[in-house]
């Protein structure tokens, strides 16, 4: 994004001052609903231009966002004629009337840029609509998400972005690229609502949902291994334990189980897989616990059937583009090999006219095409000329398909398996050991593997299922682009067209249109040699009907826009972004956090290089408490230092002693959990160590259960009936 003569923050900073009136201890929030609206529209491309109109269009989305964001009685009144006048007072405004505003050009193409828009929302949602929010057992503001020290950068700001969406809304699609860490990232959200829990003395209870039992088992080991959470398992053929607050569940079993698990009022819902939520059996499940806070992760937010999420969630989060985690080395590089747009095997398979009620091709007629001797023989003949030697996995069609291409790798004298659906477990997990280990070479598979499976060492992907599914062609690349140790690339092997269909792995995907239900095009145009500025590389011609893959692009030479640090470049400022957080939670507002970050920065770090140590990076990375305190104690006495303007001093110090502080807290934050918590006994405990609540609260807590016409827990009503009779 070019360069603005105003920057964000500016903008951020106004947004977060409207000249609004005050009603019964609230900021009324009608000009901040206004602004969300439209920001939502100038990113979302309703609105093409800086001049806002009072059309049919603005007040529908207002009244919309107005019932989304005001969730309590107020003596507020959801009428956008309210606000849209007065909006002439605000800094950012260049003229209004009574049908129409213009903001500033920079502000318009800031809410146009999808991460200058999320700034903008979050902002906007945190300064005046989280009072109006159904009140919920956690306060999200307290957690820290900077605590856990085992999550990369990106994780750790997605919880961030989350937390702060967690405030206002219930429910959040999250999305990230598949390999980037989506469950690490989730249950680093259950730790700290543990850590919450123990603090305030009351169990938070989460339900984890997912469809598939490698997923399932996924979870509870992540819980377990990497955070020492104990959950139960709602699962076929599986123990109940119904007294732990922590349940991974089958959305297939959960579903056949509800009414026995309505009155377990679970606090979070956590969907894996967050795509396939448009089923029946999850709105099911979502609506039988309305009070819940739901997040749902998922790679690629889209269906076939271009439905939109709005249902079931309030808003989405996207996460940083493929091609810059390529980039900063999050995601290992890769080199795709494509059959021609124009080939036989093309055109074959774009003349499919039988379909799945998914949409997608039926998979007969799909085999029909693929399933013939020489175009399996052209998928041998692809991995031993671009791939020979490596290890990785091939997608098929149908169990005949699978067997048939499996047949042909092992006629050839390579070691290869087949695994389908109807493979038993415990000979698929055999199968999976045997392939890590080095003991199998290739795994050719009926879309077993798209989802949940983990073995970053993968050194190719074939294709050889033809999709109209962008999910499932990102799903089964994204397998492969996992980094391992001494692994440069991985090679990807396209023999039914994707590229033509899809574009690149790394292409940017437009997932905020996919969310709210829009088709988008991501072909490429046929015959071109270039895409997105990057030359494709054709490597050999074919004669028709001998059709083999050739190399399309090498993904290091793309180039990525916003990629500000490339992976092996330290972080000198690791620190800041809990840093900044931890001021804030001492009650500093915006202007003294950068004026304390600014003095580090600009005054602090530029002493300590200069007077005493000449390598010197930045005191934001450093987490040596004896030494700050022997830098601040030389800045109070030193000589040297009398000569420094006082106010300048006076800012230095003052940042010093902020940054030791927050040491000092971050090493009391990290003994709050000191000795292992039996959970359990937390739960059991819970209504004896519970703050008592009011009758206030569960009566807002019941009118929940009442908005969505639901059944209201026992123990609710026990609950409130006690509360009346005192």
């Amino acid at each position: 994004m070019a360069d603005f003569i105003t920057p964000l923050q500016t903008y951020i900073d106004q947004l977060t001052h409207l000249h609004v009136s005050h009603s019964s201890g609230f900021k009324a929030p009608h000009k901040a609903v206004l602004m969300i609206t439209v920001t939502e529209m100038v990113r979302d491309m309703k609105i093409g231009s800086p001049v806002i109109y009072l059309n049919d269009e603005l007040k529908k989305e207002f009244t919309k966002n107005w019932r989304r964001y005001i969730q309590i009685n107020t003596p507020f009144v959801g009428d956008i004629r309210m606000p849209f006048p007065r909006m002439g007072t605000e800094k950012f405004v260049v003229s209004s009337s009574d049908i129409s505003f213009e903001i500033e050009k920079a502000l318009f193409y800031w809410m146009r840029e999808q991460e200058g828009a999320e700034e903008v929302l979050a902002s906007l949602i945190g300064q005046y609509l989280a009072p109006f929010a159904f009140k919920h057992k956690v306060d999200f503001t307290e957690l820290n998400p900077y605590r856990d020290k085992k999550l990369y950068p990106y994780q750790t700001e997605a919880k961030a972005k989350i937390y702060k969406m967690w405030t206002q809304m219930r429910s959040i699609m999250f999305q990230m690229p598949t390999g980037t860490g989506k469950t690490y990232l989730f249950v680093s959200i259950a730790r700290d609502l543990f850590e919450w829990s123990v603090q305030h003395k009351a169990a938070v209870k989460i339900l984890f949902l997912a469809h598939r039992i490698e997923l399932i088992k996924q979870i509870k080991e992540k819980l377990s291994l990497k955070y020492g959470l104990a959950a139960g398992m709602i699962a076929a053929n599986n123990m109940e334990e119904d007294y732990m607050p922590y349940q991974v569940a089958s959305v297939q079993t959960l579903i056949r189980r509800l009414d026995r698990w309505k009155g377990k009022a679970f606090d979070i819902i956590i969907v894996d897989e967050a795509h396939h939520v448009k089923a029946d059996s999850y709105k099911k499940i979502l609506r039988a616990f309305p009070q819940a806070k739901v997040l749902g992760v998922t790679a690629t937010p889209y269906r076939m059937s271009h439905e939109s999420f709005r249902p079931e969630f309030d808003d989405l989060i996207t996460s940083m583009p493929v091609a810059r985690f390529i980039k900063e080395g999050w995601l290992c590089d890769y080199e795709y090999y494509s059959i021609r747009p124009e080939s036989r095997i093309q055109m074959d398979i774009d003349s499919i006219n039988r379909f799945a009620m998914d949409g997608d091709y039926l998979d007969e007629a799909a085999a029909d095409v693929m399933d013939r001797d020489e175009i399996r023989a052209g998928i041998v003949a692809s991995y031993e000329h671009y791939a020979k030697g490596k290890k990785g996995i091939v997608y098929t069609i149908t169990k005949a398909h699978n067997l048939h291409v499996c047949a042909q790798f092992v006629a050839r004298g390579y070691k290869a398996v087949a695994i389908d659906d109807s493979t038993p477990a415990d000979v698929r997990d055999g199968y999976v050991k045997d392939f890590k280990a080095g003991r199998i070479d290739i795994i050719c598979n009926v879309n077993i593997f798209s989802e949940g499976f983990d073995c970053p060492d993968l050194e190719f992907v074939q294709l050889a299922r033809p999709t109209k599914s962008l999910s499932m062609y990102l799903q089964q690349v994204g397998r492969g682009l996992r980094v391992a140790k001494g692994k440069d690339k991985v090679i990807l092997l396209d023999n039914v067209g994707l590229y033509n269909r899809f574009g690149f792995p790394s292409a940017k995907r437009q997932w905020r249109r996919h969310f709210e239900g829009y088709d988008c095009d991501y072909s490429v145009p046929y015959g071109t040699r270039v895409v997105d500025g990057k030359e494709v590389y054709f490597m050999d011609e074919f004669e028709e009907g001998e059709e083999d893959v050739e190399m399309l692009h090498n993904s290091k030479e793309e180039v990525v826009e916003g990629a500000e640090q490339q992976n092996g470049i330290e972080n000198i400022y690791a620190n800041e972004p809990e840093f900044r957080f931890y001021l804030e939670k001492k009650g500093k507002d915006e202007n003294e956090i950068k004026r304390i970050v600014r003095g580090i920065k600009g005054d602090v770090d530029t002493i300590i290089r200069g007077k005493y140590d000449s390598s010197h990076k930045s005191i934001l990375c450093m987490n040596d408490i004896g030494a700050l305190e022997l830098y601040l104690y030389d800045f109070q006495v030193t000589p040297a230092m009398a000569e420094m303007n006082s106010a300048k001093k006076m800012i230095m110090t003052s940042a010093l002693e902020a940054y030791i502080n927050y040491l000092r807290w971050q090493l009391s934050e990290d003994t709050i959990v000191s000795d292992p918590v039996d959970i359990d006994e937390l739960q059991e405990k819970q209504e004896e160590i519970a703050p008592k609540r009011s009758i206030e609260d569960v009566e807002l807590e019941i009118s929940v259960f009442r908005k969505w016409n639901m059944d209201i827990p026992d123990e609710l009503m026990r609950e409130y009936m006690a509360l009346k009779k005192k």
